[in-house]
């Protein structure tokens, strides 16, 4: 895949992180009745403290991707957040805490820990202007 589909891709997963996140802090009732979590007070607030995060780690990849070469040790945390979170939930479903939705969830963060690493190895291929400082 070209860098530029790799970026694009990271760019999408950054979006959607930011707006998933948007949505768990601003509606985090829904979202735990979607993932067969509880909705007690502190289930609820902690599902919106998530969201927040959500939000600062989608916004950070998004400002990876247009840093490029320069932003490898902040492609490498976002991949980690992907990473943990997708753990996070399948602990949660283990655990019962979270119902069998909530396993979509934890695949879709797994892969994109990977698509993530995928745009970093790309920087790796030599200069292209599409990651032009700002682009």
């Amino acid at each position: 895949m070209s860098r530029e589909r790799w970026r694009t891709v990271a760019r999408f997963i950054g979006a959607l992180t930011v707006l998933a996140g948007l949505v768990q802090m601003l509606a985090a009732p829904f979202v735990l009745r979607l993932i067969g979590g509880g909705d007690d007070p502190a289930a609820v607030q902690f599902a919106a403290t998530v969201g927040m995060f959500m939000i600062l780690f989608g916004g950070m990849l998004l400002q990876a991707t247009r840093e490029g070469a320069d932003a490898p040790s902040l492609l490498r945390w976002c991949a980690a957040q992907k990473l943990g979170a997708s753990l996070a939930v399948m602990l949660g479903v283990a655990h019962g805490v979270l119902g069998g939705f909530a396993v979509l969830v934890a695949l879709q963060d797994f892969a994109s820990c990977f698509l993530v690493l995928g745009y970093l190895g790309s920087l790796g291929r030599g200069p292209g202007p599409e990651y032009a400082r700002g682009g």
